[in-house]
């Protein structure tokens, strides 16, 4: 089973809506960005939402109501994508914004596939998760499931979320695209190494866990 990881970012939810503050800071973070980057940015405004694109590092900026999150849209595994840069970005627009926040979160993109010696295993294992007797769903007209469950890993609520993805026939679960949040009720940020620190940590226990779940 190969685990891909793909879309992540960093959302911070504020007390209030940031948006007009954005709007008048936007020269701030845009300058922000030129400074990490060495590059111009594309900056879209409109009253209710506010967009800005770095291409080297495909880093997305959206400003939008309570909430600023900041996005790598790589395709590529987290340990090799510019995650000083990323982070550093999250920090200082937190800082350029200086409002109050209520909370901010991990958001991690993952894709598991797998091969075709794995399918039948696999369909077991996800089996396992559901009751599919209490469903009404007999054995032999089960295809598959997705997963939704929240959980407490400490002070942080973790959310897994997985979609399957069939086959053309829909007679067979290839791959799970996989959401997972991980949510901070706190109300400062972090600083940035401690903030690297926790946002490489959770990909890796995540990981693990999925393997766990999805053991062979």
């Amino acid at each position: 089973m190969e685990i891909q990881t793909k879309q992540v970012n960093i959302t911070q939810l504020f007390e209030e809506n940031v948006v007009p503050h954005a709007q008048v800071k936007i020269t701030d973070i845009r300058n922000q960005v030129i400074e990490i980057w060495n590059k111009e940015p594309i900056i879209t405004q409109f009253p209710d939402v506010i967009g800005l694109i770095e291409p080297t590092d495909q880093i997305t900026l959206t400003v939008q109501n309570k909430r600023i999150i900041i996005a790598n849209q790589q395709i590529i595994e987290l340990i090799a994508r510019s995650n000083d840069k990323f982070i550093r970005l999250v920090v200082d627009c937190n800082k350029i914004i200086n409002k109050p926040i209520k909370a901010f979160g991990f958001n991690y993109s993952f894709q598991l596939s797998l091969d075709k010696s794995e399918i039948k295993k696999f369909r077991s294992i996800n089996q396992s998760l559901v009751n599919i007797k209490k469903l009404k769903i007999n054995e032999d007209k089960y295809i598959g499931n997705g997963l939704n469950i929240c959980y407490m890993d400490g002070r942080q609520r973790i959310q897994l979320i997985g979609m399957p993805m069939y086959s053309e026939d829909l007679k067979q679960v290839l791959s799970l695209d996989f959401q997972i949040n991980v949510h901070f009720f706190v109300s400062i940020l972090p600083k940035f190494r401690d903030l690297q620190d926790k946002f490489i940590k959770h990909h890796s226990k995540i990981v693990k866990k999925l393997r766990e779940i999805y053991a062979f």
